[in-house]
């Protein structure tokens, strides 16, 4: 096998790159910042004396406009104009990069992204997947999902039968149906739905290992499975 000329590619990525400077002008954890510093200090100093003589104060707080400055500039330009409105406040994805154009937009104080850049938030975000994951193989229970409801059903029977499938009519019926054929008594159901998706939880004490095929051989059905109780 001839090895590949990586050079022209190696070239490209270098030129690339080297038009990226104006990208991220500091990283949100580099020290090494050049050129004016404290710059909301400045802007908090501004906006008090601006407003200290008000009764009431009014801000908007934008958080994560998962867009680029422009789409950010407008955005804030159009809050400036709004008498009611007497100074922003962006915390997101995109103010960790500390842009010069947004730091000193005027009248926004810039937050990094609250509470994400932090290790304890870090070790607390991954602390906390780990015991949902645990919680979803073991269980069933479904929480903080993107796309499928939450459902969160303490353990009452030997054996739960977890189905996702889509959010369409008679599919209850079906899955009752289905644990009936196969003497099954339900003793708990659980079903929720989120937008195209729902999620059903069925607790019972008897098994059928084939239960899961007859379910999911019906039109809607995404996927069924079985978990038998933990016991210590």
């Amino acid at each position: 096998m001839k090895r590949r000329n990586l050079l022209p590619v190696a070239l490209l990525s270098l030129v690339l790159l080297s038009g990226c400077d104006s990208v991220f002008d500091i990283h949100p954890y580099d020290v090494r910042v050049k050129g004016q510093t404290q710059i909301n200090s400045t802007m908090i100093t501004k906006i008090e004396n601006a407003v200290k003589s008000q009764d009431t104060i009014r801000f908007a707080f934008i958080s994560d406009s998962h867009q680029w400055l422009s789409d950010l500039s407008d955005l804030v330009g159009d809050i400036n104009k709004r008498d009611s409105i007497d100074f922003v406040i962006h915390g997101g994805d995109i103010t960790d990069f500390g842009s010069k154009e947004l730091v000193e937009t005027e009248n926004t104080v810039v937050l990094p992204h609250l509470g994400a850049s932090t290790p304890e938030s870090e070790d607390n975000c991954a602390t906390m997947a780990v015991k949902e994951m645990i919680d979803y193989l073991e269980n069933g229970n479904i929480q903080n999902s993107v796309n499928l409801p939450t459902v969160v059903e303490p353990r009452t029977t030997t054996y739960r039968v977890c189905i996702i499938h889509k959010n369409i009519p008679n599919m209850l019926a079906v899955f009752a149906n289905a644990f009936a054929k196969k003497s099954m008594n339900i003793e708990n159901m659980v079903n929720k739905a989120r937008g195209e998706y729902a999620y059903t939880v069925i607790d019972t004490n008897d098994l059928s290992e084939d239960i899961t095929k007859v379910i999911e051989n019906h039109e809607g059905v995404i996927k069924a499975r079985i978990i038998a109780k933990i016991v210590f």
